[in-house]
């Protein structure tokens, strides 16, 4: 089996073939920290699965009755048991698509797009990169890449 280490100012990683195994550091922002690790390693297209804690979270929710988008963030320590989602790239630059799921302290879920966030602790992510071109594309109905 092939290991690799490797480390970022805002993460470290291992890669076992061809799979990737990211921590990133406590307090690091998600996307920042996401994006740092998939320039430092060239990854274009690919899948990310992840687990951990994060907080001051933000979520993108989409009413399909008013075709609109809106934003809520959540001051408090949440766990995610998933975030899934892909690495693409717009313009030359990383776009995250990534989903959670979130458990709060109260015993509810929460599920939606996440578009910001701290990494509170623990952390690990998994980046399966992709050969194929992911490509992201404007839907001109729900006004969203």
């Amino acid at each position: 089996m092939n290991v690799n280490f490797f480390e970022g100012h805002l993460w470290t990683a291992r890669k076992i073939e061809n799979t990737y195994v990211v921590r990133l550091k406590n307090l690091a922002n998600i996307i920042e920290g996401l994006t740092d690790f998939v320039l430092d390693q060239k990854i274009i297209h690919g899948k990310i699965k992840g687990i951990g804690t994060l907080a001051e979270v933000t979520l993108n929710f989409f009413n399909p009755s008013k075709m609109k988008n809106f934003n809520i963030k959540f001051e408090e320590k949440i766990s995610f048991s998933d975030i899934f989602g892909t690495i693409s790239e717009i313009d030359g630059a990383p776009i995250f698509r990534l989903e959670t799921t979130l458990k709060r302290e109260n015993h509810t879920t929460l599920a939606g797009h996440l578009l910001s966030a701290r990494i509170i602790g623990i952390n690990e992510f998994f980046f399966y990169p992709l050969e194929t071109e992911i490509i992201q594309f404007k839907s001109e109905i729900f006004r969203l890449n």
